[in-house]
């Protein structure tokens, strides 16, 4: 990808919309995908939204941290929004030593999520939930999206089918009917 290929994945601009509306539609993402795991808290130009998540096997454990950093400016009547998320996880295994299990701990920080998969299906809920898209994207259209190579990468943050929900598409949000 070129740069500018990459920044349009993680950057859009709404316009006919206030920047207030722009972060409550994100944060409306969010509490649909995880309402009991995210904290959603305001920041100086948008929001920082965190969601710790564990699986746990039978030998085997994750967790981790998904960090969305959201900032939202409005430009000339435009609101430019950027979406920035990182992944923390931290996996335990069982390594069988002799007759002992002894557990292993490994952990991996991903500053920025590479890939256009977890982007796409962000920014076409933040447009359903604004009006300006007429479908709500569900995780399995995401994951069909990555299976024709329409994106890449992963998009767990928002679609794995153990600790987030794939909810269906709400209505309307703030006021706006949809198109």
């Amino acid at each position: 990808m070129t740069q500018a290929e990459w920044e349009s994945s993680l950057v859009r601009d709404f316009s006919g919309v206030s920047r207030d509306q722009v972060l409550a539609a994100a944060r409306r993402v969010f509490e649909l995908a995880d309402p009991a795991d995210f904290r959603i808290v305001p920041t100086e130009d948008g929001i920082l939204a965190t969601r710790k998540w564990s699986w746990f096997l039978l030998i085997a454990a994750t967790q981790g941290t998904d960090t969305w950093n959201l900032t939202a400016k409005d430009i000339g009547g435009v609101v430019r929004a950027r979406v920035h998320v990182s992944v923390l996880t931290s996996d335990t295994n069982a390594a069988v030593i002799g007759a002992a299990a002894i557990p292993v701990t490994s952990t991996t920080q991903t500053p920025t999520v590479d890939g256009t998969a977890i982007y796409d299906v962000f920014w076409a809920r933040v447009e359903y939930l604004l009006g300006q898209r007429d479908d709500w994207m569900s995780c399995v259209e995401s994951n069909a999206r990555q299976k024709s190579r329409l994106v890449w990468g992963f998009n767990e943050p928002l679609c794995d089918s153990l600790t987030t929900v794939d909810a269906p598409a709400p209505d309307r949000i703030l006021g706006l009917e949809h198109r």
